[in-house]
């Protein structure tokens, strides 16, 4: 069943014969076709066919895959929150990385970045597993084997390396107990506004580049530390770049390669 799972993500991966759902539904809900990538833009809902929910980050991806026996969803890159609707009938797994994630009726969050993965739980409890591929050799053909990593409560989190270091494949899980209001933070990704309430430039400049993967630059760093309120889309790089210089008294402008750059205004321009 692994082996056959994997390959199935390889050709999703690939794009070989599939056709990559990308959202555009004003509604921010999609529903997952069976076996089909799912692609988000800008963070979305998505509905799995057995009720269970995932939010999915802009620039996240995730594919369906589902069988008579088992609910498996394959996380190929990105942030996902999910939601798992309980069916002692179908294990629910979550494939990210060489991770697997085991859960009945819980919630957690997923966030596939290179080299490492993140997960932490906001309802519920759920297993952590490790894949490993053993190569062909002389003692026989390539294979596959599933290492039990622990268990995950409320508010705990792991970051994981991935693929393992040397030697560190069937380490114990060093699990962090995360703070209520520090978990709402790291969730902060799911709403769509982005509510500023007088922190500095520097500080708002990262969380809109961690929700969008786009670039601000600052034409100088001591514009970091002005301070600036209200609330903006934060997906809209437009939207983020008015509200700053019209709120700052800054210029903005769009780099060759797409970044946003923010300065002081010339003074034949004041």
């Amino acid at each position: 069943m692994i082996g056959a799972v994997a390959v199935v993500a390889v050709v999703i991966l690939a794009g070989v014969g599939w056709s990559v759902l990308r959202d555009r539904q004003a509604t921010g809900v999609i529903e997952a076709p069976a076996g089909m990538p799912v692609v988000a833009t800008e963070p979305r809902l998505v509905l799995l066919s057995d009720g269970s929910e995932v939010r999915l980050n802009g620039g996240g991806e995730i594919a369906e895959l589902f069988t008579a026996r088992e609910r498996r969803l394959l996380v190929a890159r990105g942030e996902a929150h999910v939601t798992v609707m309980n069916d002692p009938s179908r294990p629910f797994v979550v494939s990210v990385g060489t991770l697997r994630v085991r859960a009945a009726g819980s919630a957690f969050n997923v966030n596939l970045r290179p080299g490492r993965v993140d997960v932490l739980v906001t309802e519920g409890r759920i297993e952590v597993d490790r894949e490993m591929i053993t190569p062909a050799g002389k003692s026989g053909p390539a294979g596959a084997s599933v290492v039990p990593l622990g268990a995950l409560g409320l508010g705990e989190r792991v970051v994981l390396t991935d693929p393992p270091l040397p030697g560190a494949a069937k380490a114990k899980l060093n699990i962090v107990q995360v703070r209520q209001k520090d978990i709402s933070k790291l969730l902060a990704w799911q709403k769509e506004l982005l509510h500023l309430g007088g922190a500095t430039l520097a500080e708002v400049i990262t969380e809109f580049e961690r929700r969008t993967d786009l670039r601000v630059i600052l034409g100088d760093p001591a514009l970091g530390q002005l301070r600036l309120g209200g609330r903006v889309r934060a997906n809209d790089l437009d939207s983020f770049a008015n509200h700053v210089a019209d709120a700052l008294d800054l210029e903005a402008e769009r780099a060759s390669d797409g970044a946003l750059v923010l300065r002081r205004k010339a003074l034949e321009s004041r």
